[in-house]
């Protein structure tokens, strides 16, 4: 590349093919529908407003190539854009330096057209550019007013309108000019739900993971935390053994007994029930997916296809919200559906290394959970579209309570003479008498942290939901573009 001497850099910024034709300056002075631009594209009419293909060329006459972009019009008439830093034209007016374009710094820029270019414009062109890239269009398909968008679209960015001399160039103005009047032609389309299930599939099981991960932690959370509340509020009351143990021990033995639990199947019975609800709900949710192709403005006002995650996300979160609440109801509610209230009929203790008291106390608890987790099923005829996270969570938290009161209470008043000691009923008795008021001490601790854990399952699936439609958005090859790149240019 030769050296950038001070003579000659400054006028390498313009392009060489150009100087002796005087450009028309791009502004939009009151919106989109003003200015010389827009106003000579509104008079065109017919082939002379269609576009047959857009090159963009490159000039090498100055010390720093200049980029530009002409546009082959079907009624044979070609126009010209480009894009430069500012040009002084009086001395005495401030304005950028030639220091100030190499250090890079955002100087005024200056974009223009040229239209109707003569023979002899287009000789000078032809001796002294060469064409890097040619899009073709079929007729009818391209109307100027794209190129004349892409230009109020760069104009209102407050940082694109600015010339620097690295990255909002020349080189930048051509290619996302190209780039918009590509879009235009190939608008996005969202695929049928057959592809979408083939992409979700293997995402599937990683998706269910989150969920099963997320809604253990978090069940067991809510145990603990009911056993712990109680465990204080009955105070100089003994639990299971003779002296009491301080509260993390008793917070890692229970988790460590609900987590043993868990490996010996109830897990999988909650990946499983996990794994229909997801199933049975991804069906209504492909279909309203599909639903925002009936709305294509909403993707097509974006150039890149990254960029739609900011419409698809919203979209399918506003839909998951509206489910989300009868979907977690009937996952939590059907683990134990099939269990027949595990213990309501069994009325004998197992035998126990740490007394009947333990197995009565286990079995207390391994009857009044699943009855609980069952009855929230009843708020789903309850659900209105209006209620708040935290109203249907008191809901379902107050239909749990009381459905754990009751089984808890029976399988107690079953299995008490099997119980020697006036102080198991006792306690027992005190219990049922601060039940009430322990979970409302545990709704307050747990609520929180239940709606947060089923905002970041709401999020995930939002992620994987917009992942697979981007991603099937990609793989849509229905609509081509005919293209022509020059070897040289890609390789200068």
């Amino acid at each position: 590349m030769p050296t950038l001497t001070p003579s000659k850099f400054p006028s390498s910024f313009a392009s060489s093919s150009r100087d002796k034709y005087p450009p028309i300056t791009i502004e939009f002075p009151d919106g989109f529908a003003s200015g010389a631009l827009y106003k000579w594209c509104q008079d065109l009419s017919g082939e002379s407003r269609l576009i047959a293909s857009l090159q963009i060329r490159r000039d090498v006459g100055g010390a720093v190539p200049h980029r530009f972009v002409m546009v082959h019009m079907w009624d044979r008439s070609i126009h010209r854009f480009d894009r430069r830093p500012e040009q002084k034209t009086n001395e005495n007016i401030p304005g950028h330096t030639l220091l100030d374009l190499v250090r890079n710094k955002a100087v005024k820029r200056e974009d223009s057209y040229i239209a109707n270019l003569t023979p002899k414009q287009l000789d000078d062109i032809s001796t002294l550019t060469y064409c890097e890239i040619e899009l073709f269009f079929d007729e009818q398909q391209l109307d100027l007013l794209s190129i004349v968008s892409a230009c109020f679209g760069i104009s209102q960015n407050s940082v694109a309108d600015k010339y620097t001399f690295l990255k909002h160039n020349c080189f930048f103005f051509s290619w996302t000019i190209l780039m918009v009047v590509s879009r235009h032609c190939l608008p996005y389309e969202i695929p049928p739900e057959g592809p979408l299930r083939m992409l979700f599939e293997p995402k599937e099981d990683q998706l269910v993971k989150f969920i099963v991960d997320r809604g253990i932690n978090v069940f067991l959370d809510i145990v603990i935390q009911v056993i712990l509340i109680i465990r204080e509020k009955l105070n100089d009351f003994v639990i299971l053994t003779k002296r009491r143990m301080p509260d993390r021990v008793m917070q890692f033995l229970w988790r460590r007994i609900a987590t043993l639990r868990l490996k010996i199947g109830l897990r999988r019975r909650i990946t499983e029930q996990a794994q229909k609800v997801v199933d049975a709900k991804i069906t209504p949710l492909y279909q309203m997916i599909m639903d925002m192709g009936t709305k294509p403005e909403w993707l097509d006002k974006h150039l890149w296809i990254e960029e739609l995650s900011a419409e698809i996300s919203p979209y399918i979160k506003a839909r998951v919200e509206k489910m989300k609440w009868e979907a977690a109801i009937e996952g939590i509610s059907s683990i134990y559906l099939d269990y027949n209230n595990e213990g309501s009929g069994n009325s004998t203790l197992e035998h126990s290394i740490l007394g009947k008291g333990f197995a009565q106390f286990m079995l207390a608890w391994k009857t009044a959970l699943p009855a609980g987790m069952n009855a929230i099923r009843g708020v789903l005829t309850e659900l209105h579209d209006n209620d708040s996270n935290d109203v249907v969570f008191d809901n379902c938290w107050s239909a749990a309570r009381e459905a754990a009161f009751t089984s808890l209470k029976r399988v107690i008043e079953a299995t008490s003479p099997q119980v020697k000691g006036q102080r198991s009923t006792e306690l027992w008795k005190r219990i049922f008498e601060v039940w009430d008021e322990c979970w409302v001490d545990t709704c307050a601790v747990v609520k929180r942290r239940c709606l947060a854990i089923l905002e970041d399952i709401v999020d995930e699936i939002v992620k994987t939901g917009s992942v697979t439609v981007i991603q099937g958005i990609k793989d849509q090859n229905a609509n081509t573009l005919q293209a022509c790149l020059t070897q040289v240019g890609l390789l200068s």
